[in-house]
């Protein structure tokens, strides 16, 4: 059985600009969870969830993202989970934020998966630090309000399946929304 997780990648500037401050915040502060326990950028669409054969599940999400136009995401701004997650704010459309809860939805077609809290209370962000003291968690916090804002415009454009491999999060198919 493997354990995979259904997230929406960005690229480009920003893909370039989250390694980075991921790599200045781990160095800086030693929060070394993100660098040790690596993954690509993304924004987690659905939570990690356990299958034995992921062809069906191929199968159904080349047809969901048929479904789909490209829509926007904004990243505006950093933020915080309970003094133990710094992430960048990310804002998606609408529309993007109505193809996520129709995603769970249709999802439910898999009866082995489970929905947890994450699922029906979505909060889309891009972490940059994980497992933090609470102390941590305010000295990274005061780091990055030194920080310029981060701007960036982007297309929800893919849902990308990711396996779990050892303790990496692995690229195992992008599903493009054209």
């Amino acid at each position: 059985m493997a354990k995979f997780v259904l997230v929406y990648l960005p690229r480009g500037e920003i893909e370039k600009y989250h390694s980075n401050l991921v790599n200045v915040v781990s160095q800086k502060f030693g929060e070394k969870y993100l660098i040790e326990n690596p993954r690509p950028s993304h924004i987690t669409l659905k939570e990690p969830f356990f299958l034995d054969d992921i062809a069906p599940m191929e199968k159904f999400l080349e047809t969901f993202v048929k479904k789909y136009k490209p829509s926007n995401v904004e990243i505006n701004d950093f933020g915080g989970f309970n003094q133990f997650v710094i992430f960048l704010d990310t804002k998606f459309s609408e529309e993007g934020m109505k193809l996520q809860k129709e995603l769970l939805n249709e999802l439910k077609i898999f009866k082995e998966l489970e929905f947890g809290k994450f699922d029906l209370e979505w909060h889309p962000h891009l972490t940059v630090s994980y497992a933090n003291t609470p102390e941590i968690f305010e000295k990274i916090a005061e780091y990055l309000q030194e920080l310029p804002t981060p701007k960036f415009s982007l297309k929800f454009d893919n849902i990308a399946l990711l396996e779990k491999v050892k303790n990496c999060w692995e690229v195992h198919k992008i599903f493009e929304v054209k």
